[in-house]
């Protein structure tokens, strides 16, 4: 009675009923392979940003993987420039000669630094699809990694690609400045220090900086100014939990590229091009959520506080 009865009426085409047979067969496959996929309901979505990060990695691997060979595709450019300047500085000889210093500035500013930033651009055009796409992700929307990575780069390019030039000037100020005070013999050893320490400072300030601008402009439709001045107010405001955040991502991603070996180097562009991207991309987008919520979302975007989690 229950094969026959608990489901709709079903006939062939001789108007014979065949429900008995086709509930019968339902239940035979609930016995032999259980209940099989379980039903989506609203309380089975994850109720942290930390569970929504186990949850993607589980459940959306392959798309996050595609989304950073998307990515390290647009960076490929940057990172072939930077390894042919670095094996063409060796014909310069001892940088800490004064000549071959001057010489090797004068590549970085005349060649090197234009260069550089066209292809930082290039870089900054994939992050823009990439970062779509991860919102999407989040947000737990529907995606198509391709049509979604392009229609990313059509909504953004314009702020990401003046990011990438921003970034891009202060890259190359910050390698003229480690330059300078590797080779110059003017300053004692405790303002070596001062100034290494200040050095790095300043460029986790804008690493920080960039990860906060990079997903308010994927998020936010809102003038670069703005975008801006909120990323430097949440990079002051949250120093110490951003330096964790830090820590968490650009270590196991990076920690490659501090060491003057090429093997070492090679396992580096290895992971970025297996999932360096998006794992740092993923993470900073979680966390500046949560941020977002208390700063932005629950007064300016009601519809976008705790999007993606259970509410």
């Amino acid at each position: 009675n229950r094969a026959f009865y608990g489901i709709r009426p079903l006939y062939t085409k001789d108007n014979i009923p065949t429900n008995a047979v086709h509930g019968f067969i339902n239940i035979l496959k609930k016995h032999i392979f259980g209940e099989g996929r379980k039903e989506f309901v609203i309380s089975d979505m994850p109720k942290t940003r930390r569970k929504q990060f186990v949850k993607l990695i589980s459940n959306r691997i392959g798309k996050l993987l595609k989304i950073n060979l998307l990515v390290f595709l647009f960076a490929l450019p940057l990172i072939a420039w930077d390894i042919l300047s670095l094996t063409y500085a060796s014909s310069f000889g001892e940088l800490n000669l004064v000549e071959n210093l001057n010489k090797y500035i004068t590549f970085l500013n005349n060649y090197k630094f234009p260069i550089k930033t066209i292809l930082t651009m290039v870089l900054f055009l994939g992050v823009c699809g990439g970062a779509y796409v991860i919102r999407r992700l989040t947000w737990d929307e529907p995606i198509s990694v391709f049509y979604d990575f392009k229609k990313g780069i059509k909504l953004s390019y314009k702020q990401f690609i003046i990011i990438g030039i921003l970034f891009g000037i202060f890259a190359h100020i910050f390698e003229l400045s480690f330059l300078l005070l590797k080779y110059n013999n003017v300053f004692d050893k405790t303002q070596l220090i001062l100034l290494y320490a200040l050095l790095f400072l300043s460029s986790v300030l804008l690493f920080i900086l960039l990860m906060y601008s990079i997903t308010l402009s994927s998020v936010y439709v809102s003038s670069l100014f703005t975008i801006i001045k909120t990323s430097l107010i949440l990079t002051l405001k949250y120093f110490i939990k951003n330096l964790g955040i830090i820590a968490l991502t650009l270590i196991p991603v990076m920690i490659w590229f501090l060491f003057d070996m090429i093997y070492l180097n090679f396992i580096g562009y290895i992971i970025l091009g297996m999932c360096g991207f998006v794992y740092i991309g993923l993470i900073w987008f979680l966390y500046t959520y949560s941020v977002y919520d208390i700063h932005i979302n629950l007064k300016q975007y009601p519809d976008y506080y705790r999007k993606g989690l259970y509410k």
